[in-house]
């Protein structure tokens, strides 16, 4: 578990320091191998503001299943789907993509 942790840490790190990022508040697509490394972990603090940093995103949206979501798409939301134990099934920003996946 620690060793996982610091390895995503470690992907995080990489990713945040890329210029990638190119507005602030914009969400940016976040890259697959962070995808990767968040997917099937619990949503704690520290991943919800790694994956927040890595995007560019100023805003979050946490989706469970069966909850009711709007339809607006906002530029600077990310989007973070989890299952009935609070696991990161998918993320994503809203103008990228319109599937969560």
């Amino acid at each position: 578990m620690k060793l996982e942790i610091r390895i995503l840490g470690a992907v995080f790190l990489f990713c945040a320091a890329s210029p990638a990022i190119s507005q602030v508040g914009r969400c940016e697509p976040i890259p697959p191998e962070v995808k990767a490394a968040a997917v099937g972990k619990s949503l704690t603090p520290d991943i919800q503001q790694q994956l927040l940093t890595v995007s560019g995103a100023s805003a979050f949206r946490v989706l469970r299943k069966n909850d009711a979501a709007t339809m607006e798409a906002r530029e600077n939301r990310l989007n973070i789907q989890l299952d009935e134990q609070d696991r990161i099934l998918s993320i994503w920003c809203d103008l990228t993509t319109k599937t969560p996946r």
